[in-house]
């Protein structure tokens, strides 16, 4: 099941909330197993695995629409190890969703 904020998904589009929410646990994963660290954050692969294993119903080309969208405002950021390019939540995204969360708990 696929699971993602409405509020993100009306700011940035569907496809992208849903691309969003798997970056975040594959991110999650990768940092419980302490893999693709790098200029101290974790960084994840969006490889043919992850489009037939968890965005099958949404086509490659929608899914690359929305990583280049994530890019443009400036949510995901990538970098290109050999010929992969790997994906992260900017640092500025980062600290908007600090931020949020301790406007949330006062």
């Amino acid at each position: 099941m696929i699971c993602f904020d409405p509020i993100f998904a009306k700011k940035y589009g569907l496809h992208e909330a849903i691309v969003y929410a798997r970056i975040r646990i594959l991110l999650k994963k990768n940092e419980e197993n302490v893999q693709n660290y790098y200029r101290n954050r974790y960084w994840v692969d969006l490889n043919n695995q992850v489009y037939v294993n968890f965005l099958n119903f949404i086509s490659k080309p929608d899914v690359e629409f929305a990583v280049e969208n994530l890019k443009k405002n400036k949510v995901l950021d990538d970098r290109k190890v050999d010929e992969t390019f790997l994906y992260t939540l900017t640092e500025e995204y980062v600290e908007k969703l600090k931020k949020q969360t301790e406007e949330r708990s006062l």
